[in-house]
């Protein structure tokens, strides 16, 4: 065997034993970040629906013409608050 032809065939060999780890490394990195964006979606989801429910609480009960610093006002937030929670309970046992 010629020289460039061993250097040929160690250099193959080398190739064929990173190659398997090389696969498990990207496939690791897509499961990475699939993770990281998944939660980073999760948690723009959460905050958008907080925010969506205190402007429906707020539009829903200034609309009643309750002020916002009023005690009226804070009984129709805790009521809807509560009714929300009575919702959610029901969603989960269907």
């Amino acid at each position: 065997m010629s020289t460039p032809y061993r250097a040929y065939l160690s250099h193959e060999s080398l190739a064929s034993r990173i190659a398997p780890w090389l696969g498990l490394v990207a496939v690791i990195a897509a499961l990475a970040w699939a993770f990281i964006v998944g939660r980073n979606a999760q948690a723009a989801g959460e905050l958008w629906e907080r925010n969506e429910v205190a402007r429906e609480t707020k539009e829903f009960c200034t609309g009643l013409r309750f002020q916002e610093h009023d005690s009226d006002y804070a009984r129709c937030v805790s009521g809807l608050d509560e009714l929300r929670r009575k919702q959610k309970e029901r969603d989960a046992w269907m």
